[in-house]
């Protein structure tokens, strides 16, 4: 599966992933086993996201608390999931494409 966001360079950046289990019941209490960065295609890293369970069962927001307004067009990220035996389990990249800001 391959995922694109979208965003704007100086907007924040941020969006939401609801985790499910396969019966499609919500899953809560990952925040703390989650790991999210915005690299570079170079590998550089562009920011560390915050993880925030919402008080939507099974919906974290993930947000880059860094300054987007000199990223380059294309980025990438994925998230990454530490179980309980220390396991790390990385989920698909994904590709975030970069608009320029207009309005300044």
């Amino acid at each position: 599966m391959s995922l694109i966001l979208v965003t704007k360079q100086g907007a924040t950046f941020g969006y939401k992933v609801i985790f499910t289990s396969g019966d499609g019941t919500e899953i809560t209490g990952l925040a703390e086993k989650l790991k999210c960065e915005v690299r570079s295609s170079a590998n550089e890293l562009l920011g560390t996201m915050t993880i925030t369970e919402t008080s939507t069962l099974g919906t974290y927001l993930f947000k880059c608390p860094a300054d987007t307004s000199s990223w380059p067009p294309c980025l990438v990220t994925d998230i990454k999931y530490v179980n309980s035996h220390g396991d790390s389990i990385p989920f698909d990249t994904i590709t975030i494409q970069v608009k320029p800001e207009v309005t300044q």
